[in-house]
């Protein structure tokens, strides 16, 4: 049918932030569950794609409706030398409907171990070295982000 996209890749799960009765059993103590209600995919590390004509990424998406993260792993070295790893927050405005959305170069922020840094210096595009998603809301249940499509973009003034 035209003008409904095929979906190229769907991040989907199921959020769980309590530990089941067999994983308490197993455990050798019985220490709280961290870091939990959390999941991302990422895109296999490529060789450095420059993206500096650009300013934006555009996204062709199908939303459940929760929050979830953009993220771009760049050539490193500012935080440490393999993880300079750049997030934006995503948010369906039609939940359950195909929807693009434009998010600029400038609505990243540096993260590191899902902490923004205090410093947040230029993001470079000019060595993007992967593209990924994570859910941000850690709360327990199913979650899907279907993606049709992934560009970079040159939109007004990036920010």
């Amino acid at each position: 049918m035209r003008g409904v996209p095929t979906t190229a890749a769907s991040f989907c799960g199921t959020i769980e932030t309590k530990r089941s009765a067999a994983a308490v059993k197993a455990a050798t103590n019985n220490l709280p569950l961290r870091h939990a209600g959390f999941a991302s995919a990422r895109s296999p590390e490529l060789p450095p794609i420059p993206l500096d004509l650009f300013n934006a990424i555009k996204l062709r998406v199908k939303s459940d409706g929760r929050p979830y993260l953009c993220s771009i792993k760049t050539g490193g070295g500012l935080v440490n030398q393999e993880d300079d790893l750049y997030q934006a927050l995503l948010r369906a405005e039609t939940p359950g409907e195909w929807e693009d959305m434009v998010v600029p170069f400038g609505s990243f922020v540096l993260t590191w171990r899902g902490s923004v840094q205090p410093q947040q210096p230029y993001f470079n595009a000019s060595r993007v070295a992967s593209i990924g998603f994570g859910i941000a809301d850690r709360q327990p249940g199913p979650f899907q982000l279907d993606i049709a499509s992934i560009a970079a973009v040159r939109v007004g003034d990036g920010r």
